[in-house]
C-alpha cells in the first residue's frame, strides 16, 4: 500500500515524442489482448492540498456556485500540464485505492482471467458526433452511486421519479449533479454508461437532463461485456471515438478492466450531502481537455496499473 504521497515534478512528466508510439487498438481490430502489465512502468500516484465545499442548496439538490463555474472557464485555458499542480484534494481519490485494496484485487483477477481475445465487434456502434460536440473529448459517466442512488426504503429518497405506472423510484441526487454534467457538457461530449437496465436508467436520466440537453447518448447494460457476473464498459462500444479522447468515471473499477487508463475512480456515493466529489472531478477534467492522451496523464496521476501490478505481486495488502 503506498503510503507516501510525492509532489508533481512536471519535468518528470512522461510526453509522447509522437501519437503513433502509443498503443492503440482500433476498433475495426476483431481481437483485443489483455493490458501486459508486467511491461508498464509508472510513477506513484501524487498530489495533496485541500479544498473547502461550497454548497447552495435548492429543492434538495446541492448546486455549484456562479463563482465554481467562472473559475472553471479560467481553469481550462491554462496548460494542461502546469494546471496539475493546481488541482486540490486530488489524492481523495487515490484513498479509493489505497482503503480499498479488495478492489485493486478484484480488478486484478479479472484482468488476469479475462481470455485472450473479446469479440466486441456486435456491439459497436457508430453514433454521430453533434456540431456542438465536434472536437470534444468523450466523457463517459456511470450512474447508479456515482450520480444517484434509488433508496430502498419508502419516503426516504430527496425525489421521486416515476419509472412506469406500477413503479415510482425514491432517488438521491448526488450533490453538485446536475451543474457537473452541465458544465462539463461545455467541453465533453456527455455519455451516460451504466449497468442499469434501459427504463430504470432513462427514468433518472430524464430527472438529471429533462431537456436532453446535456447529454448526448445513454448506453445501457445491454451495451456492457458481461463477464462472469462482471459488468466492464468496454470503451471501443463507440466505434467512431478514439481512446486517446475516451474517459470513464465510475465508482467500480472492474468496469475499466478492458481500459484502466481510461478510468476515472469516484467513490460510491449513496446519502452523503457534504460530498464535494463531482467538483474534485471537474478541476481534474479542465486538465484532461486539452491532454493529447488522456490516458498518459491518468497514467501518471492514478497509477492504476501500477497498483494492478502491486497486487498481483502482493505488494498490497
Amino acid at each position: 500500500m503506498h503510503r507516501h504521497l510525492r509532489p508533481l515534478n512536471l519535468d518528470n512528466y512522461p510526453k509522447p515524442k509522437n501519437l503513433e508510439s502509443i498503443p492503440h487498438h482500433p476498433s475495426s481490430s476483431r481481437a483485443f489482448h489483455k493490458p501486459q502489465l508486467s511491461k508498464i512502468k509508472l510513477p506513484l500516484p501524487l498530489l495533496t492540498r485541500r479544498i473547502s465545499s461550497q454548497k447552495n442548496l435548492s429543492i434538495g439538490v446541492i448546486r455549484i456556485s456562479k463563482k465554481k463555474q467562472k473559475d472553471y472557464k479560467r481553469s481550462s485555458e491554462t496548460s494542461p500540464l502546469s494546471s496539475l499542480q493546481n488541482i486540490q484534494n486530488l489524492n481523495i481519490f487515490l484513498e479509493l485505492f489505497t482503503k480499498k485494496p479488495k478492489d485493486i484485487s478484484d480488478l486484478s483477477k479479472v484482468i488476469t482471467s479475462l481470455p485472450m481475445q473479446i469479440d466486441y465487434l456486435n456491439k459497436v456502434l457508430y453514433l454521430p458526433k453533434s456540431k456542438e460536440n465536434e472536437g470534444k473529448k468523450t466523457l463517459f459517466l456511470d450512474l447508479d452511486e456515482t450520480l444517484a442512488h434509488a433508496v430502498k426504503i419508502p419516503n426516504q429518497g430527496q425525489v421521486k421519479i416515476k419509472v412506469n405506472d406500477d413503479l415510482i423510484l425514491n432517488v438521491n441526487i448526488r450533490p453538485y449533479a446536475q451543474d457537473f454534467i452541465k458544465i462539463a457538457s461545455q467541453d465533453y461530449e456527455i455519455v451516460i454508461f451504466t449497468a442499469s437496465y434501459r427504463q430504470y436508467a432513462n427514468a433518472i436520466l430524464d430527472y438529471l437532463d429533462p431537456l436532453n440537453k446535456y447529454i448526448a447518448y445513454r448506453l445501457y447494460r445491454e451495451h456492457c461485456y458481461d463477464y462472469n457476473g462482471y459488468f466492464i464498459k468496454d470503451l471501443r462500444i463507440l466505434g467512431n471515438r478514439d481512446l486517446k479522447d475516451m474517459i470513464l468515471v465510475d465508482n467500480s473499477l472492474v468496469s475499466f478492466a478492458l481500459q484502466i487508463e481510461n478510468g476515472i475512480p469516484i467513490s460510491p456515493w449513496t446519502v452523503n450531502s457534504d460530498d464535494s466529489k463531482l467538483c474534485i472531478l471537474l478541476d481534474y477534467l479542465y486538465i484532461l481537455k486539452g491532454a493529447r492522451d488522456v490516458r498518459c496523464v491518468n497514467r501518471n496521476v492514478f497509477g492504476l496499473s501500477k497498483l494492478i501490478t502491486d497486487s498481483l505481486s502482493g505488494n498490497i495488502d
